[in-house]
């Protein structure tokens, strides 16, 4: 993992803290996937982290068939990955977006390091724009190129998740 300033840490730590306020999650997200990038960020998981797979294909800890997972109007699947001090959930809403929810109240400074990873690895293992924003808003920081960059606006957004967003409850 590349060391990143302590401005990034704090910027991280503001957005949880306003998202914690609010009463939304922290949404890390990735744009403009395949199901070929999927299956690269499923690896990535499967590999380093521990987690569990609720949905389609219960008697594998990772769905198969990719396909079936996002194109099953009747289930949604959900993926939690452990990060030691809490956990992200990835709901397979939609096949060209990989999406990860976060309790803001768990993040703090001594537990940040395991997510920076997370978005380092990822972004660098797609070759993709990593963005961390609060739950239905504009991206407030991104990681792309091996570096962060932290955006001044934080405006609600018309979208998908913000239409249909699932309460977390794990």
């Amino acid at each position: 993992m590349k060391k990143v300033s302590k401005d990034i840490y704090d910027s991280i730590l503001n957005i949880a803290k306003k998202a914690n306020e609010d009463g939304l999650v922290l949404e890390i997200t990735i744009p403009n996937v395949s199901l070929y990038d999927w299956e690269i960020f499923l690896s990535e998981i499967r590999e380093h982290h521990n987690h569990s797979f609720i949905g389609k294909c219960l008697g594998d800890p990772l769905p198969i068939q990719l396909d079936a997972v996002f194109f099953d109007a009747e289930e949604i699947s959900l993926l939690v990955i452990d990060l030691n001090n809490y956990t992200l959930a990835c709901y397979f809403f939609d096949s060209n977006e990989i999406e990860l929810d976060l309790v803001p109240s768990a993040l703090n400074d001594e537990n940040l390091d395991p997510l920076i990873g997370l978005v380092q690895r990822i972004g660098k293992l797609l070759d993709k724009t990593v963005h961390i924003s609060i739950e239905a808003t504009n991206p407030v920081i991104s990681y792309s190129h091996g570096q962060f960059n932290v955006h001044c606006t934080n405006k609600p957004v018309t979208s998908r998740q913000a239409q249909n967003e699932i309460p977390m409850n794990f």
